[in-house]
């Protein structure tokens, strides 16, 4: 979870620092950061000024299309994955607060946040 939990219309939204400074280090070192989310793609350029504006290195922002609005959570963020190995990275790590955003492979390993006690599930 790259943003703490925080009603929308208060932004920018602030970074979970802990996370924000693994994906500078990680940037740092020439990994390259995608973000995938479920949000929908009418809000993709809003979340990426939000992260920009938070100080994330953001190489990729992926959001669901209308048709992938009717796929399971887990299934489209898999199929993101897929396709960001199919352009060549190795994605070494995958941090979600919910366990849609780790299944289903296509990752060394995922890391479970918390989920702000259910508020974002």
């Amino acid at each position: 979870l790259e943003t703490h939990f925080h009603p929308f219309w208060k932004l920018p939204t602030p970074a979970v620092g802990a996370v924000r400074e693994l994906a500078r280090y990680a940037d740092a070192r020439g990994a390259a950061v995608f973000f995938v989310t479920a949000r929908p793609g009418i809000i993709h350029s809003l979340t990426d000024w939000n992260l920009k504006q938070a100080g994330y290195p953001v190489d990729g922002l992926r959001v669901r299309s209308l048709p992938d609005l009717f796929e399971e959570v887990s299934a489209y963020k898999t199929e993101q994955r897929a396709e960001i190995e199919a352009k060549g990275y190795k994605i070494i790590a995958n941090i979600g607060n919910n366990t849609t955003d780790l299944v289903g492979g296509h990752v060394e390993r995922g890391f479970k946040l918390p989920d702000y006690d259910g508020a974002l599930s």
